[in-house]
């Protein structure tokens, strides 16, 4: 514990970028998704959809009050951030999970996640990360996934499981503070084991390779839930760095 991370986007400049090697380039390089909300709508159509592999993201909500589920990117942010926000009634849902599963450190491989976001409070539901199937917000762990969470408190929970290896969220230490920006990150490291970190320090990791999913492709998750008003997450910027398959590429 206790290791520090160079965020590439805080540093100013990509440091992740594709190894160019004549006749080679593309095998020796990186997979990179960069998204900053820069331009584009929240509306259908655009950035999402409400149904599958028409849009950049799929989005599911769900919201029995009166305050409505909402998506929108935010005038006169210098950066560009998109805001999710909940309906207003306990378990209400605004789920977002990208279109396609692209992203797999491989055996052996390298793979990085970062985001950039701010909560409007510190009790809500979430789930930010990577995963095979359609998560829930803070729901039950299913299949491969990993990244963070918050379960009704300011307690920042982590979760790392391949073939459902493990099927509960556990506890970083580490606390958020409501309306306060941090870089959230995680990476798969080559020897299979994974680390989590907020703003470049290291909160948590996990040692079990059998509990790391290197070995399926994933999409990026940001699912929230309601505890009765309306809960929004804006999110500045996603990246995404991970290893090319070397050798038969699709």
């Amino acid at each position: 514990m206790g290791g520090h991370f160079t965020s590439a986007v805080q540093a100013g400049h990509l440091v992740f970028g594709p190894t160019f090697v004549p006749g080679n380039a593309v095998h020796g390089g990186k997979l990179v998704y960069f998204e900053d909300w820069i331009t584009g709508s929240g509306e259908p159509g655009h950035k999402s959809t409400f149904t599958a592999d028409q849009s950049d993201w799929f989005r599911t909500t769900s919201s029995s009050g009166s305050g409505k589920a909402a998506l929108d990117i935010e005038d006169g942010q210098p950066n560009g951030v998109i805001k999710f926000t909940t309906g207003d009634t306990a378990t209400d849902l605004e789920n977002h999970q990208m279109n396609g599963t692209s992203f797999m450190s491989g055996v052996g491989g390298e793979l990085h996640f970062e985001m950039r976001c701010k909560f409007t409070n510190a009790t809500q539901d979430a789930f930010f990360g990577l995963s095979l199937n359609t998560v829930d917000a803070h729901g039950t762990p299913t299949d491969d996934m990993i990244g963070f969470a918050l379960s009704g408190d300011a307690d920042l929970e982590r979760i790392s499981t391949k073939n459902n290896t493990v099927s509960a969220f556990s506890d970083t230490g580490f606390n958020i503070v409501a309306d306060t920006w941090y870089v959230f990150s995680f990476t798969i490291n080559r020897n299979t084991t994974a680390t989590w970190y907020v703003d470049g320090i290291q909160v948590d990791e996990e040692l079990t390779a059998a509990n790391v999913p290197d070995d399926a492709a994933m999409s990026p998750v940001l699912a929230l839930e309601s505890n009765g008003a309306n809960e929004s997450m804006f999110v500045d910027y996603i990246l995404i760095v991970c290893d090319r398959p070397k050798g038969n590429l699709p």
